[in-house]
């Protein structure tokens, strides 16, 4: 996928178009604010804030809000008080340590009726109270709205196809209280937050140096940018093989049910809009609680997330979604969709992950190889894309899966498989994909390789991408999991053959991690990354006793 720009963003950061624009997002209302239940949107800040000399505020999220209501008529004015919550870090020495804090927020704000364009309805808004306190905060800690500074803001809501394009802000003046509200502190700038999509960053645990990874990733374990700026997408530090930063770009899940439904399970609507997918509006995500970046095994790197969403159509289902990054040797980002049939008939539908990789190695994207290995592996097969001419084993980023995916392809830009159309498109294919699925001439294929033959396609020219595809069949009631591998630098994790301690043999010490961390969630005991130690790992160890030894 061409761009010109790649910019790493932080945890609930959002580049913003312009001084005060908001990139536009897509909701199935106009209410104001979005619901709780509407997918995914906060309001989000840029920039630091600080407070006197020392207490610096960073990366508030403004979500979870509540007595939504449509905005007023033509004309019309009217304010409107809800609940909310607000997460942000807090650092009162100057920036050398952050603390994560979480706490209610109560609302009220000012909604007038500027004008209507065509097609557009303009507000102008004014956040007249917002008391934040409790939660996580410390005793007497407390932030507020300030009672004499106007927070302005503009919203725009534009009628769309199924819905309905929000873009708003509002430059909010704040104060801190560190006595319980006798005193007060104003900070040194508003703070300008816009209505955008839940982004967060996962982290590997593989170091600052070489073999480091940066995910930039969404509740539902999708990574990708904005395609109208270039923003976004992965970082990869590999060892030895090209510049350090190098950039993967749009990772993402797409959900088929067959004639009745399609959607790309993304925060971010400007991949299905700017390359033109068409998702169905009788997907319908409802229930949606988001997760917080988190270091759960006490690494020092804040690498795992789990978040978790309700669909009601095409039919009900619960979906856990568990990403991580983890090392085992080479950096793997793992996400894991847990799926739940709450229905009283049967859910059958289609996963297709694909991973459109653009590395500049060797100056350009459209070299670069995609291939597969692994056919008639135990473990699946596992496609790659890397550089070619470049040094393979660090180049080389693998995409695999447990269970084994029913099908696979690697991609490139205008191949016709040797099967038949339709050839393969430009980055992730999703004007193909608006047929429900991966084509039948593209399943098991690599572009100038063939059906279900091992290797690489060559440095022929044109643009590459690879993708797994899952069939997937739940009855009431019934429960299944899939877990996908993003391997950097590498084909597939070490950890999935018993390999605990990531050594390269399965022998004694793997035993011995299992057994002394029985019965916990510790990572590095968790051989099929199930979040338990258990019999399960246990068994996949003395299954493999010996590999690699």
């Amino acid at each position: 996928m061409k761009r010109t720009t790649l910019t790493l963003i932080a945890v609930n950061l959002i580049a913003l178009s312009a001084a005060q624009d908001c990139l536009p997002v897509f909701m199935p209302t106009d209410q104001l604010p979005p619901c709780a239940e509407s997918p995914i949107s906060e309001y989000l800040a840029q920039q630091h804030q600080m407070y006197g000399p020392d207490i610096i505020m960073r990366n508030p999220a403004h979500h979870g809000f509540n007595n939504c209501m449509p905005p007023p008529p033509d004309g019309g004015q009217q304010t409107h008080q809800f609940g909310s919550k607000v997460n942000f870090e807090i650092s009162l020495d100057r920036g050398n340590t952050w603390m994560a804090m979480e706490a209610e927020a109560d609302c009220l704000v000012m909604v007038r009726h500027r004008e209507t364009i065509p097609g557009t309805r303009v507000f102008d808004t004014e956040m007249l109270q917002l008391n934040i306190q409790g939660g996580t905060l410390p005793p007497n800690v407390m932030v507020r709205e300030s009672p004499t500074l106007p927070s302005a803001g503009v919203t725009r809501i534009s009628s769309v196809a199924g819905g309905f394009r929000i873009d708003s802000f509002f430059d909010v003046f704040t104060e801190l209280s560190l006595d319980g509200g006798l005193t007060w502190m104003p900070a040194n700038t508003p703070g300008h937050v816009c209505l955008q999509y839940d982004t967060q960053a996962l982290m590997s645990g593989c170091g600052n140096g070489d073999g480091s990874a940066t995910v930039l990733t969404d509740m539902f374990g999708s990574a990708a940018g904005s395609f109208a700026d270039g923003f976004g997408g992965d970082e990869f530090d590999p060892r030895g093989a090209f510049v350090r930063d190098a950039p993967t770009f749009s990772v993402g899940t797409f959900f088929f049910a067959p004639t009745i439904a399609r959607e790309l399970f993304t925060s971010n609507i400007e991949w299905p809009d700017a390359l033109g997918f068409n998702p169905d509006v009788s997907v319908s995500l409802t229930r949606v609680e988001r997760g917080q970046v988190t270091d759960r095994d006490n690494d020092g790197q804040n690498d795992y997330l789990e978040t978790e969403f309700d669909m009601t159509a095409p039919f009900s289902m619960n979906v856990k979604v568990i990403q991580e990054m983890v090392c085992c040797p080479e950096p793997t980002w793992m996400v894991t969709y847990v799926m739940t049939n709450t229905g009283l008939g049967p859910a059958d539908f289609s996963m297709h992950r694909v991973w459109d990789i653009d590395q500049y190695w060797s100056g350009s994207f459209t070299n670069e190889e995609v291939g597969v290995a692994g056919n008639g592996d135990p473990l699946g097969p596992v496609v790659f894309q890397r550089e070619f001419g470049a040094a393979f084993a660090a180049t080389t980023m693998g995409l695999s899966s447990s269970p084994s995916a029913d099908f696979y392809y690697g991609g490139k830009q205008a191949h016709i498989p040797t099967g038949g159309g339709p050839a393969f498109g430009f980055g992730t294919d999703v004007l193909t994909w608006n047929n429900y699925g991966m084509p039948l001439t593209w399943r098991n294929y690599v572009a100038f390789l063939g059906y279900n033959i091992d290797g690489a396609s060559g440095a022929a020219n044109g643009d590459g991408h690879i993708a797994l595809e899952h069939m997937v069949s739940l009855a009431p009631g019934e429960t299944k999991q899939l877990t996908y591998y993003h391997v950097y630098g590498g084909l597939r994790p070490t950890r999935v053959t018993g390999d605990v301690n990531c050594d390269g043999c399965v022998d004694d010490t793997d035993l011995a991690i299992v057994l002394s961390l029985f019965g916990t969630n510790m990572r590095a005991g968790d051989v099929n990354l199930d979040g338990i130690v258990d019999d399960t790992d246990l068994a996949i160890v003395l299954a493999n006793f010996g590999l690699g030894c």
